[in-house]
């Protein structure tokens, strides 16, 4: 398979999956500026709605995703089998960028995950773990930068989106001091050369919006 052409269904369905179902104009777009800046780059041919149609029939008949139609109404689902190809492709390159600078907020995970979900529960918490979070408390993990994406990715590919959700939020004072003392090395990265040094200074300096 073209390079091209796996870079285009890892990130159809990465796409299926952070945005759900995905509707008719996504399917038989009828110009290219109805493809998605995110897999158009993918298409080299001159023709690519042709290209891009051609792809799709292909995932279809792999079983990657499946067409589904409700009173006329077409629409495209990610099959189980194409969330797996996902999981393999992304799940151990996946990481939470860094930003140029920090908004002074925390991405706060929280996730009520039942017993019989045990198996998924310890892979998706090792996952947490390799992408720098932070445990606050059993259920609660903490992450200072934008990663919703990344957290969507991994609860569909574990089959935990119920039993999942994520707030952007800010912290009393006490929390804030200890979330600057694990992210030190992280947020003096993304922070301005004045803001940094104090972090690095001190340690446990608190911002406010």
């Amino acid at each position: 398979m073209r390079s091209n052409t796996k870079k285009f269904i890892d990130g159809f369905l990465r796409f299926g999956i952070v945005g759900g179902v995905i509707g008719a104009a996504f399917i038989a777009p009828k110009t290219t500026e109805m493809i998605p800046d995110i897999l158009i780059r993918y298409l080299r041919t001159p023709t690519k709605e042709q290209e891009y149609k051609r792809l799709l029939r292909y995932m279809e008949r792999q079983k990657l995703i499946e067409t589904l139609s409700d009173n006329g109404e077409v629409t495209v689902k990610i099959t189980e089998k194409g969330r797996k190809r996902l999981v393999k492709v992304d799940l151990d390159n996946m990481v939470v960028p860094t930003p140029k600078s920090w908004d002074k907020k925390w991405r706060l995970v929280m996730f009520d995950i039942p017993k019989v979900k045990q198996t998924q529960r310890l892979y998706f918490l090792e996952k947490l773990r390799m992408m720098g979070f932070y445990k606050m408390q059993a259920s609660f993990w903490v992450h200072p930068f934008p990663c919703e994406e990344q957290v969507h990715v991994l609860c569909e590919a574990y089959g935990l989106r119920q039993y999942t959700s994520i707030a952007t939020c800010e912290f009393h004072k006490y929390e804030s001091k200890q979330l600057l003392r694990v992210f030190k090395y992280f947020l003096s990265i993304s922070l301005p050369p004045k803001e940094n040094s104090k972090i690095v200074k001190n340690n446990i300096t608190c911002y406010k919006n």
